[in-house]
């Protein structure tokens, strides 16, 4: 849904810096959130804005599991570390 909705229009709005609000309570673990979204897919959603737009701030903004957390915002750290079309 990402590469197919999201993405074409978000590069038709052409930004200048992309904001991610990283709530991590959509993680595989997280006992509230419920969806169980893998430290891959928040990875590869990171670096389908990055190719949009590589000027990112991530902001750490929730999740419930310790864990879930830790794996999912490293997963993202990583991301960032890599060169943008990478």
């Amino acid at each position: 849904m990402c590469e197919t909705f999201f993405f074409p229009i978000i590069r038709e709005f052409e930004p200048d810096l992309i904001i991610i609000s990283a709530g991590f309570d959509s993680a595989k673990g997280d006992p509230l959130g419920g969806i169980g979204l893998s430290p891959i897919a928040y990875a590869w959603m990171t670096q389908g804005l990055r190719n949009i737009q590589p000027c990112l701030s991530v902001v750490l903004e929730g999740g419930y599991s310790l864990e879930a957390l830790e794996v999912s915002s490293e997963a993202v750290f990583k991301t960032l570390k890599l060169h943008p079309k990478d």
